[in-house]
């Protein structure tokens, strides 16, 4: 079985990641041929208890992916999430197709009441962050 050196370095670390809840879907997917490191990540992910991706994991994949080094796809993650906080902020919206877009939304100003005096307060217009999900992503999830 020929695997690439970066392929054995993702093993590596998602086995001392995740331990050994992922260490028979890592076995697993060695024992079959594999054209991509991603069949590997998706094969331990799915075995794995957490299902949470940082920056960290998406540069990791990208320089896995693209043959890159980890620090240069470190740099063009934070490139693209600096790029897309400001454009947030700037009043932009961010549309990813086939995953949804990012937009900040300004909530009213209201009044609610404080639940531990009953007393009536006003609660100030907030700036939020809305997230709507693609049609596509919709699909795959349901």
């Amino acid at each position: 079985m020929m695997m690439s050196s970066s392929s054995r370095m993702v093993l590596r670390r998602l086995q001392m990641q995740h331990g050994a809840a992922s260490a028979s879907a890592m076995k697993m997917a060695m024992a079959r041929p594999f054209s991509s490191t991603q069949s590997v990540l998706m094969a331990a992910k799915s075995k794995s208890k957490s299902n949470l991706i940082t920056k960290i994991n998406i540069a990791e994949h990208v320089a896995a992916e693209h043959e890159l080094s980890k620090a240069k796809s470190k740099r063009i993650v934070d490139s693209i999430v600096d790029f897309m906080t400001q454009t947030i902020v700037d009043g932009g919206t961010v549309r990813l197709t086939k995953f949804g877009s990012l937009s900040r939304k300004t909530s009213k100003a209201r009044m609610g009441t404080n639940p531990q005096t009953m007393a009536q307060m006003k609660i100030p217009e907030k700036q939020r962050i809305k997230f709507k999900a693609s049609g596509v992503l919709k699909e795959q999830v349901n």
